[in-house]
């Protein structure tokens, strides 16, 4: 379901004027415990990614446990998979193919894409330091000729619902 930064309890409450960040402090050992225990396995990197998906993708911040071992240090297996992951994202989302920035008060943001432009996710983000104002969003994909001109009464336009919902926040 939608998260808002305002308000509290875990989802939050658009109507609140307090801020009140949403935080997920996922484990990084299978068996879900706070502290380092030697020889328990953790979670791979094709487990933490739908876990990051979750939790960032519903505008929460993730503060992904670190169990610290009886030396002091972070021990190797657990590196790997901190790694690991942050080589993932920053590979994943490092670079987009596109971006916008919309002004305040635009309705609709299009982004037109090139011909053939592969890709696999989008990314929405709201300037928060105002507070979180998105009440609700719609993600369309729409085929035209490439004009990039409203269409016509006369042109046939596909749509395609991607994604929508009632809450953006940092990220979505």
């Amino acid at each position: 379901g939608p998260i808002w930064q305002t308000g509290t309890g875990f989802f939050g409450d658009p109507s609140s004027t307090q801020w009140v960040d949403k935080f997920c402090d996922p484990q990084l050992f299978r068996d879900h415990m706070w502290f380092y225990e030697p020889h328990k396995e953790v979670k791979s990197l094709e487990e933490m990614i739908p876990i990051y998906h979750d939790i960032v993708g519903r505008g929460m911040i993730m503060e992904l446990a670190f169990a610290i071992n009886r030396e002091g240090l972070v021990d190797s297996t657990h590196e790997t998979v901190y790694w690991q992951l942050g080589e993932w994202v920053r590979n994943c989302y490092g670079t987009p193919v596109l971006s916008k920035q919309n002004t305040v008060g635009e309705q609709i943001v299009k982004i037109p894409l090139p011909p053939n432009t592969p890709f696999d996710r989008i990314i929405l983000e709201e300037d928060v330091a105002v507070g979180q104002r998105i009440r609700n969003y719609t993600i369309a994909l729409v085929y035209d000729d490439n004009s990039y001109q409203p269409p016509k009464a006369q042109d046939i336009v596909v749509f395609t619902l991607v994604s929508n919902g009632t809450s953006v926040g940092r990220k979505r």
